[in-house]
């Protein structure tokens, strides 16, 4: 026992502060006892060196883990008895978290196992992490690693919880096989089985324990009976795009459970489930969908099989999932024909076999009717006038990625057709994967809607980049396919076009002929485009304002009502985000405002959940600052012509959000003077974004926008007004998340003066006359800088003498 954490409170604080310093690094991490909750901090940690994390073990529980992420480590130490661990990051007012187990020593660090998000969080934080029913080796040591969502931090708490396998779990045959000892190969299974019937355990593992197995543990199990495909291994053959015909009448399930989260469902389940399969000729994406063409409530699932499908074991199929979708958005609810029918897009591999399995919503619902199918078609490259300079194996256009130099040594112009090639490596050294990034400069004279075009025989992906190396940010990227494309629209300035192979396995080596070569296409039409949001202020005045407790989000953000769900979960809506600037907060002259800001998008665009991944889209927004009338909280606009609406429109603009959660910079053409203001209110207005009235954004493709936040701070500086939610409006602004989220929004400026000088004093509301009105705004202000009419930084007797001596005159 460490006797300083008994007495006294320095001693407890030092206690404390050497408990986080422990729990920073592997090779101090503090031992976890089973059942027993241990506490961290990962606010308090560092990021450490390694080992890297993969979510290979977790995909599509947003992982999301970053190299800078802040972590803390635990330490555990199976005993010699075979069993399974479930580990928890549950806690009410925790933060959103994610875990890494590993096994093996500090030095030599195996990842086995990871998760993001929970699949449930009831009575939890949202987002928390949980890995259950890990089977564990008996003796092996295993770390357990606590970080966050996109390099979220804060406190929680972690527990890990073993179970002992009964007797013979762990050993002997498999558990969906008759043998004539007890127990099988599978701890959680054989527990489950055991726990219903003893005999098992005790006696043999017979038929009537494989019986029990079979269902409770899914295993795989098909008597093929109804359709000549009701079983998943007597699949129909699908040979190019088109309509299927289907009959499901007298078809049993034989595929396994999908949770309902994540088919954007009611339930977790497939009955009456029919199979086809196919091979793709090519890499890009399949589309299915029976909309209007189903006569009942259907779901859909793809498997990928690889690329030896008679060796595939079919009690795998929930590891092989690809994709699943119940009441795609195309047709959600009903389009006059078929209610609740689905739609699903999935990115599909050349030579790999996948299987199609449609189910229904509701056992016994089966009957006859089509569904259509589109496959991707065999990719050509487009003609190119240029030739990429770098020689596949070699490095000499890295671009930002070669720091400290940062700089590509090849341009692209509009117009352009490059040839390229790329490629993926081991390296011999760290083990680690490396992929082959080509960095084309791409400098615009003027403004231009560009079209980036990106072909390749192997899945590959362009994207483009404003800023520099070090605050570079997104403004389109492609699928993974062929053609994808993207459109953007660009002011005239330098940007960066990456093309890169879009996987990390280390198996395409130069010498793959067609498979390492691209055509990267770049063309322009001119235009007018909205201001992009960066990250930087490129001239800062001499004073910042945090209007916040803090100066970052943390991971987190709010998105007001649903406002780009693919599925249209909880309605979207149109949503305004407020914060307050008054008092020593309002500075004269405003030159940048940094804030919290969203935006995402669904990794299932076609009747996917809300968006939780990178946008290929950037998302508009409008900014504004308002004059509020009455002080105190903001409550409507005046322009909505409502009795309180107490808002001023000041001035707005039209601007674009690139990719992610961050702080971000608004940079107005000409600093705003607002010496003569006393209350002031900067708003962001989020457009709808799931009905397809935003150009440029698709219906329903799963997109969304709001602010970043950072939790557990009260009272609130945000403030929420929306048009519609669930069915009602919320038409005044309130605080929003229980006066529990902070806003992180900081105003840059000058606190003295105007650069250009205030060319009316006094004259508070700009109405051009020194009046009664300007009057009162002078006393509400008195004892801050919100009247100042001398220039000296103060409201005070001054102020009221220069006041009074123009008092009544009209501005010049």
């Amino acid at each position: 026992m460490n006797r300083l954490c008994l007495f006294g409170s320095l001693t407890a604080a030092l206690c404390a502060a050497g408990t986080a310093l422990a729990q920073d690094e592997c090779t101090t991490a503090p031992t976890l006892v089973s059942g027993v909750a241990s506490s961290f901090n990962t606010a308090t940690a560092t990021a450490s060196a390694g080992p890297p994390v993969t979510d290979a073990q977790c995909p599509g529980t947003y992982l999301n883990w970053v190299n800078t992420q802040q972590d803390v480590w635990f330490k555990w130490v199976a005993s010699g008895t075979p069993g399974t661990i479930d580990i928890t990051t549950c806690q009410s007012g925790s933060y959103d978290t994610s875990i890494v187990l590993y096994e093996g020593e500090c030095a030599s660090l195996t990842q086995v196992g990871c998760n993001g998000d929970a699949a449930n969080s009831g009575g939890c934080q949202a987002y928390h992490a949980e890995m259950l029913d890990f089977v564990v080796n008996p003796g092996s040591t295993y770390f357990v690693r606590i970080g966050g969502y996109n390099g979220a931090t804060g406190s929680g708490s972690l527990l890990l919880t073993f179970t002992a396998g009964s007797a013979g779990c762990g050993s002997g045959g498999a558990c969906n096989v008759a043998q004539s000892t007890p127990g099988c190969d599978n701890i959680a299974c054989c527990n489950t089985v055991c726990s219903l019937l003893p005999s098992c355990c005790d006696v043999a593992w017979d038929q009537n324990c494989v019986d029990i197995a079979i269902p409770e543990c899914g295993y795989y199990s098909c008597e093929p009976v109804g359709p000549t495909n009701n079983c998943a291994p007597n699949a129909t053959l699908i040979e190019g795009d088109g309509t299927v015909n289907f009959n499901s009448v007298g078809a049993t399930m034989d595929g396994p459970d999908h949770a309902a989260a994540n088919c954007a469902s009611g339930n977790d389940f497939f009955y009456n489930d029919v199979w086809w399969k196919f091979v793709p000729a090519a890499n890009g994406v399949v589309v299915v969908s029976s909309c209007g063409t189903t006569p009942y409530d259907n779901k859909f699932a793809m498997y990928n099989l690889g690329t030896n499908p008679a060796s595939f074991d079919y009690n795998n199929l929930v590891s092989v999932l690809v994709g699943c979708n119940d009441d795609g958005n195309q047709c959600f609810l009903t389009d006059g024909v078929t209610p609740y029918a689905s739609a699903m897009t999935v990115q599909v591999a050349q030579g790999n076999t996948y299987l199609l399995r449609m189910g229904s919503y509701t056992d016994g619902e089966t009957g006859a009717g089509t569904f259509t199918i589109d496959l991707p078609s065999a990719c050509s490259l487009d003609a190119n006038n240029a030739t990429e300079a770098e020689a596949c194996g070699s490095d000499s256009n890295g671009g930002c990625n070669d720091l400290p130099n940062g700089a590509p040594t090849e341009f692209i112009s509009l117009g352009s057709t490059v040839k390229g090639t790329f490629r993926t490596w081991v390296d011999a050294t760290t083990g680690n994967v490396t992929r082959d990034l080509d960095w084309y400069r791409l400098n615009l004279t003027s403004d231009q809607t560009v079209t980036v075009d990106m072909r390749s025989e192997t899945f590959g992906f362009a994207l483009m980049l404003g800023g520099e190396c070090g605050s570079t940010f997104t403004l389109g990227t492609t699928a993974a396919g062929c053609p994808e494309t993207f459109t953007a629209c660009a002011k005239a300035g330098a940007y960066y076009v990456v093309v890169a192979p879009d996987f990390d396995d280390g198996s395409l080596a130069c010498g793959s002929g067609s498979q390492n070569e691209y055509s990267l296409k770049v063309t322009g039409v001119p235009a007018s485009c909205p201001s992009t949001l960066d990250t930087t202020c490129s001239a800062p005045g001499p004073d910042n304002r945090q209007l916040s407790v803090a100066a970052a989000p943390t991971g987190n953000f709010v998105q007001g009502c649903a406002t780009g769900c693919g599925n249209n979960t909880g309605g979207s809506t149109d949503n305004s985000f407020a914060t307050i600037i008054t008092g020593a907060n309002l500075l004269k002259e405003i030159t940048c405002v940094n804030f919290g800001v969203a935006a995402l998008r669904s990794a299932t665009p076609v009747g996917g959940t809300c968006g939780y991944g990178a946008t290929d889209l950037m998302i508009p927004v409008k900014l504004s600052i308002y004059r509020d009338t009455n002080g105190g909280n903001p409550t409507n606009f005046a322009e909505t012509g409502s009795a309180n609406g107490d808002l001023v429109l000041v001035q707005s603009w039209n601007v674009l959000v690139p990719s992610g959660v961050y702080m971000a910079n608004f940079e107005p053409d000409e600093p705003i003077c607002v010496e003569n203001e006393t209350d002031l209110v900067f708003v962001m207005d989020t457009p709808n974004l799931y009905n397809g009235t935003v150009q440029g954004v698709p219906s329903g493709a799963g997109y969304r926008s709001g602010i970043g936040v950072a939790v557990g701070a009260n009272p609130s500086n945000c403030f929420l007004r929306y048009t519609l939610c669930t069915g009602t409006a919320q038409n005044v602004f309130q605080p929003i998340g229980n006066n529990s989220y902070q806003w992180p929004v900081i105003v840059n400026g000058a606190a003295a003066a105007c650069s250009g000088g205030n060319s009316c004093p006094g004259d508070f509301n700009d109405d051009g006359v020194r009046d009664g009105a300007d009057l009162g705004a002078l006393l509400a202000a008195w004892g801050t800088g919100g009247g100042d009419v001398n220039g000296d930084g103060n409201t005070d007797g001054a102020d009221l003498g220069a006041l009074l001596a123009v008092f009544g005159t009209a501005c010049p």
